[in-house]
């Protein structure tokens, strides 16, 4: 009895196991596809978002004062006519008393008169310690490093009582400077200071910082740095290029 074999030309015989596969393992990649390529589109798509939440979250908090110089001044005004006001005419004016034994009209006048004196005197004392503290806010604004008070300036390692072309150029770079000084909000409370030794060279460049003095705090620092790298500064003239290339001018922060 004969085999039955399907009557299939050779050179079909020879390529159907090849095509097959090929068949199968294309199929398999489609089907892999179509299961996995979304899901990794959606993944990218969250991440995508993800980003840009927190690009959103990440906001820079510059440390600014509670109050501007003049605020500050109107607040120091508004607490001493406060103050003023507090005792009213009624608490102050003269009590009557019943009439007692042995003390006389000029004597109940005196006792009248001392405790005017007393109320006052309290009330001066409130006044001066309430204005003593705007004060002192007052002074926290001024500047610290550069000090330009009273005919005082900080050039390098010594003090002029006059303030000559040299010392004028150093009092208004902080001006310059202080455009650039941000601090983040967590070292505001914090009392820190330092001081950035600088080289100016002749056209006004930046040549060289150094941190003279260091806070103990390397953000703080650094924040002072880039506050000075980041500055433009003024041509110095030739009475003061010298001094300035030398780096005999100190920035004390905060500005």
């Amino acid at each position: 009895m004969k085999n039955l074999k399907p009557n299939i030309p050779m050179y079909f015989q020879d390529g159907l196991v090849p095509y097959a596969r090929w068949s199968f393992f294309i199929h398999f990649l489609l089907a892999l596809s179509i299961i996995f390529i979304p899901r990794l589109l959606d993944l990218g798509r969250e991440t995508h978002q993800i980003t840009k939440v927190i690009s959103a979250i990440r906001v820079d908090v510059v440390a600014m004062p509670k109050h501007t110089i003049l605020e500050l001044k109107k607040l120091s005004a508004q607490a001493s006519a406060g103050k003023r006001d507090e005792i009213s005419p009624k608490n102050i004016g003269p009590k009557y008393l019943k009439k007692g034994k042995g003390k006389s009209l000029k004597d109940l006048l005196k006792g009248e008169a001392s405790k005017s004196l007393s109320i006052k005197s309290k009330k001066g004392k409130k006044s001066r310690v309430k204005k003593g503290k705007y004060n002192k806010e007052l002074g926290k604004l001024i500047l610290q490093g550069n000090k330009i008070s009273k005919g005082w300036a900080i050039v390098g390692d010594t003090r002029a009582m006059v303030l000559d072309e040299f010392e004028k150029y150093v009092a208004a770079l902080p001006d310059y400077v202080r455009a650039n000084w941000k601090l983040p909000a967590h070292l505001i409370k914090k009392d820190l200071n330092c001081r950035i030794q600088i080289f100016i060279g002749n056209k006004g460049e930046l040549k060289k910082v150094k941190l003279f003095k260091s806070s103990g705090n390397s953000e703080y620092d650094k924040k002072a740095i880039e506050a000075v790298r980041e500055t433009s500064f003024p041509i110095p003239s030739n009475k003061v290029r010298e001094r300035a290339e030398r780096g005999q001018i100190l920035l004390g922060f905060p500005l």
